[in-house]
């Protein structure tokens, strides 16, 4: 009985039919057909070969055989493998081996070199694993009839249906171009010396596209990386590098460098509205190009675009896993390369015009640049509108991927540094400072030694390192009139410190380079540097910087418009605050034309410009110890911008320092003629009508121009109502900013 029991026990089945699966039957796991389905349920029977995870049994091989097949491998598989390449591969890639197929490469050499190569992800269900299940929350990227590939969040739905639109070709040119790309010129010499000199002085700098691929695209006709808006885009802005009558549309006016292929690149993408890579760099090339021509506003409103767009195409974030895009490894790379190219850029321009960056660091989720041997080995070597070789000590390997891997991350700190003061959740304090120069210092430390300045004196290296010292003066140039509590440090001193490095870089840069070939960061550079060195006058280190300063932006004025109106800006706050330029300040005529309308008048200056509040005084001087508060009347009322560094007293008699010939000694403005009111005379006036007082971030604050660019000082959303704010009532608010870690300094 025993053993008759144990020989009915079903046995394992490894795998049953598809049929007794379907009905959740018993299956005996009998070849070809199971006893349950031709016995019990009279049915066709059938196995799941493909998922069937049973052990097969396979014949033996032929000893001579495999070991043939160890040895060579079968050219049938590698020409199998080869032509599923051909079918699979993207452009770049297909052209690449059909180039190599026909220098007659080994079959089987082709096959191995390709057979990891490919990075379309194999369709499996999304469902299956926990990445599949997250992109639902996260939205998933749609791709268009066109080509195009949109992002869309899961709020907005808008990913589920592919977009009906005109289909547009990617892979071939639009017509009516000429093989130059562009319909301004057909003279293909021009074209290549423009490009030689955007990727000189431009490209290494503000990497926003691959130029290996733009080139590629560019001379077989192909559209995945090159595009009419793009070519035109760059050669407008390479025309400012030239001095060809070619690259102006007046021969002798060399503001006009560039506007017809500018005009071109407007018209083309006026006609074309699609969002595509190509259109997110020309946009970048634009929005560097606007601010060189002085016209800041179109400069911010393309850069603008272009993040936006840029955002739409989910270019800041990781789908590059999904299986519907089908990126090969070249759009994978360029991809990065453009969103960090137009981060960098945007991040460096809102810096320079004081506003808040298009997107924050904190929305970021692609993955930092990978550094390539190929790219970092390539020469880089000055390039100029005259046929001169370069010397042999300038020339340096170019270390484009590390270059733009740590220009990234610097544009990183700068990211939170510009919400830290435009756009802050909490209240500003001196620790959150002290803690944003500390992460620039670890950055600086950190740099590799292929981008230290002793091995790498490229032009774009030394500009890094300008913009790195500039990024620390903009760090403390607002706390110019406070001392940061428990610390050494002394924001004057080190905007001092930073103002004089940018100085000294620059005298390199020029001594290697010159100024005529530069990127337009170097104007805002020396503008702001000049600015500090404008507040330590009389000293002589300071004006001979400040008339240096000067007369390189005279020198860049040739190539970046914005040059000029910098020139204009240092005279005008020189005007503004009482200081006498040196005697060898340069004149230029063009630059600053005699009675120029365009400087604005003291009034503007004012330190009553920005936000306002009426309060009483009675309750606005009770909560002021009398020391701080004769300082806070007088930096209210005066109508300069700063209780000077200097006093009066303190200035030169001698004629090294004069008034600028432009203006009359009735229009210099000087401490001596505003004369801020008494702290009796102010209660006096109060009690007859109401007192504005400044509001409290321009009392902390400083600014070249006051009211603009002020950080705001935020205001702690979740504080405790047992803080001590709260616990107080009414709290003066320099009693606050000690707490926050400031206390206004004896110097200001």
């Amino acid at each position: 009985p025993e053993s008759a029991r144990a020989s009915s026990k079903r046995k394992c089945v490894a795998s049953a039919c598809v049929p007794c699966r379907k009905r959740k039957s018993k299956c005996d796991g009998s070849t070809p057909v199971c006893s349950t389905c031709t016995a019990v349920y009279k049915t066709e029977c059938f196995y799941d070969g493909d998922n069937d995870n049973r052990r097969k049994v396979t014949p033996r091989k032929d000893k001579g055989t495999e070991k043939q097949r160890d040895g060579v491998p079968d050219k049938h598989d590698s020409m199998a493998q080869v032509l599923a390449n051909i079918r699979n591969l993207q452009e770049p890639d297909l052209s690449e081996l059909i180039q190599r197929i026909r220098n007659n490469e080994d079959l089987d050499v082709l096959a191995e070199s390709y057979k990891h190569s490919s990075v379309t992800i194999p369709r499996t269900s999304a469902s299956q694993t926990l990445e599949g299940e997250l992109s639902v929350l996260m939205g998933k990227p749609s791709v268009a009839q066109s080509g195009v590939r949109r992002h869309f969040s899961h709020a907005s739905n808008l990913g589920l249906v592919p977009e009906k639109e005109s289909s547009y070709s990617l892979t071939h040119p639009a017509p009516g171009y000429h093989e130059s790309w562009t319909t301004i010129t057909d003279d293909q010499e021009f074209i290549d010396h423009l490009l030689k000199l955007y990727f000189t002085w431009c490209h290494p700098f503000f990497e926003c596209f691959s130029e290996e691929w733009f080139l590629h695209d560019m001379k077989h006709r192909r559209t995945t990386f090159c595009s009419g808006i793009l070519v035109n885009s760059i050669l407008a802005f390479a025309c400012h590098f030239s001095e060809r009558p070619a690259a102006r549309t007046d021969p002798s006016d060399p503001r006009t460098a560039g506007d017809h292929f500018h005009a071109e690149a407007k018209r083309l993408l006026n006609e074309d509205d699609r969002s595509c890579l190509t259109t997110v760099q020309a946009l970048a090339v634009l929005c560097l190009r606007e601010p060189s021509m002085a016209r800041d506003s179109t400069g911010y409103q393309y850069a603008g675009r272009c993040m936006r767009m840029a955002i739409e195409l989910g270019l800041h974030l990781s789908f590059c896993t999904l299986e519907n895009l089908s990126l090969t490894k070249a759009e994978l790379e360029v991809r990065k390369i453009t969103f960090w190219g137009c981060f960098t850029i945007d991040t460096a321009w809102s810096l320079c015009i004081g506003r808040l960056p298009q997107h924050p660091r904190t929305a970021i989720e692609l993955d930092k640049l990978t550094v390539t041997g190929q790219e970092e080995s390539k020469i880089w070597r000055p390039y100029y509108d005259e046929d001169v070789r370069a010397p042999h000590q300038l020339e340096h390997k170019s270390h484009a991927r590390q270059f733009l891997l740590q220009f990234s991350l610097l544009s990183e700190l700068v990211n939170d540094v510009t919400y830290m003061f435009f756009a802050p959740r909490e209240r500003l304090t001196s620790r959150k400072v002290l803690d944003s120069y500390q992460k620039y210092r670890i950055w600086y430390d950190t740099l590799p030694d292929c981008l230290d300045l002793k091995a790498n004196k490229t032009a774009h290296n030394l500009v890094l390192h300008m913009f790195y010292h500039t990024c620390v003066l903009h760090l403390f140039r607002p706390l110019l009139k406070v001392d940061v509590l428990n610390s050494r440090l002394v924001p004057r001193d080190v905007c001092l410190s930073s103002a004089t490095e940018v100085s000294n870089l620059v005298d390199e840069y020029r001594g290697l380079y010159g100024l005529r070939c530069t990127t337009v960061l170097m104007t805002h550079i020396l503008l702001s540097s000049c600015t500090v060195h404008l507040l330590d006058l009389p000293a002589k280190a300071a004006s001979d910087r400040l008339c240096q300063g000067l007369r390189d932006l005279e020198s860049m004025s040739i190539n970046h418009r914005f040059a000029a109106r910098g020139y204009k800006i240092i005279v005008a706050l020189s005007k503004s605050w009482g200081y006498s330029l040196p005697a060898n300040i340069p004149q230029s005529p063009t630059l600053l034309p005699k009675d120029d309308v365009n400087l604005p008048n003291s009034a503007f200056f004012a330190s009553t410009v920005g936000h306002l509040n009426t309060i009483n005084m009675t309750q606005g001087l009770a909560s002021h110890n009398s020391s701080q508060s004769e300082k806070l009347l007088k930096d209210s009322y005066s109508l300069t911008p700063t209780l000077q560094l200097h006093t009066q007293s303190t200035y030169p008699t001698s004629t090294s320092y004069v008034t600028p010939p432009s203006y009359s000694s009735a229009d210099a403005v000087t401490t001596a003629t505003v004369t801020p009111p008494s702290l009796a005379q102010v209660t006096q006036e109060q009690q007859q009508g109401p007192f504005l007082s400044p509001h409290p971030s321009e009392q902390l604050f400083w600014s070249p121009f006051p009211g603009q660019g002020i950080p705001l000082l935020g205001s702690n959303i979740n504080v405790s109502p047992m803080d001590l704010s709260n616990m107080l009532q009414t709290v003066d608010e320099w009693e606050q900013f000690n707490r926050d870690g400031f206390q206004i300094t004896d110097n200001w």
